[in-house]
C-alpha cells in the first residue's frame, strides 16, 4: 500500500478530508501559497533531515507511492466550492509485519490553519484507520519535547509518553530533546495479545489512556466517512 483511502470527517467546526496525493499537489509543501511550506523555519525547526525543494518533493512523491510497508494520506482543508487545500501530511509507517504495530507521524506544512484541531481530527480518521482496517496491535510515535500541540493531539487519542530520547538535535543553541509515545489497540482480544501480562503489571497510565482512546474511535465512528 502506499496512499490511503479518502476520508471525510467532520467534527463539530472542524471538516476535513484525508487522501491520497497527487504528483503535482507535492509541490504544496514548499508553496509560498503555503507560507513557504516546510521550508519555512517555524515549520522545519522540529523536523529531521533538510530543507526541501520542489525537485525534491516530485522525489519524496515517486518513492512514497511505491512504498510497500507505508501508508500517506494528504490533509485536505476545504478551499472552496467543492475545492479542497492540501495543507499536511500524515503516515503510519512499516505497518506490515508478524509485530503488527506501525509508526504515525504527522505535519501540518501551512501555518495558517495551526491551532485550529486539523491535528487532533485528522488522528481521529487515523487511528480508526489503523486499529479497525490494518487490524494493528499498537502504533507509536516520537515528537520534539517543544512541540506542545503536537504532543496533546497524540495524547488527545491516548498516546501514553514512554520514554524520552536526550539530545538529538539541538534548536535555537539548545539541545533538542524526543518524546516517545505508545498507542495500544483498545480492543479486548487486541490488548490482551499486546500486552500478554496480567493487567496489574500494566502501567496505569495505560489504563486510563485505553478509555481515552475507545472514546476516540467512538468520536471518529460517528465523524469518519469513507468516500
Amino acid at each position: 500500500m502506499t496512499f490511503g483511502p479518502w476520508m471525510d470527517i467532520h467534527e463539530g467546526e472542524v471538516h476535513l478530508r484525508l487522501g491520497p496525493i497527487r504528483r503535482e499537489d507535492s509541490q504544496r509543501f514548499v508553496s509560498p501559497e503555503a507560507r513557504l511550506g516546510v521550508q519555512s523555519y517555524e515549520v522545519f525547526r522540529y523536523m529531521r533531515g533538510v530543507v526541501q525543494t520542489e525537485q525534491s518533493q516530485e522525489e519524496w512523491w515517486d518513492e512514497a507511492s511505491k512504498a510497500e510497508k507505508h501508508m500517506y494520506w494528504g490533509v485536505y482543508v476545504p478551499g472552496g466550492e467543492d475545492e479542497w487545500t492540501l495543507v499536511g501530511l500524515t503516515l503510519l509507517l512499516g505497518f506490515k509485519g508478524d509485530r503488527r504495530q506501525a509508526e504515525s507521524g504527522f505535519i501540518l506544512f501551512d501555518r495558517e490553519h495551526w491551532g485550529k484541531r486539523i491535528a487532533s481530527t485528522a488522528h481521529l480518521g487515523r487511528t480508526l484507520y489503523a486499529f479497525r482496517e490494518l487490524d494493528l496491535l499498537a502504533v507509536v510515535s516520537a515528537v520534539a519535547a517543544p512541540n506542545t500541540g503536537s504532543r496533546r493531539a497524540l495524547e488527545g487519542v491516548g498516546y501514553v509518553q514512554t520514554g524520552t530520547s536526550y539530545s538529538l538535535d539541538v534548536l535555537d543553541g539548545k539541545p533538542l530533546d524526543d518524546i516517545h509515545y505508545l498507542l495500544p489497540n483498545p480492543n479486548d482480544d487486541a490488548w490482551r495479545y499486546f500486552w500478554r501480562r496480567p493487567d496489574a503489571d500494566i502501567p496505569e497510565a495505560f489504563h486510563e489512556a485505553r478509555k481515552v482512546t475507545v472514546a476516540a474511535l467512538q468520536r471518529a465512528q460517528q465523524a469518519v466517512t469513507y468516500l
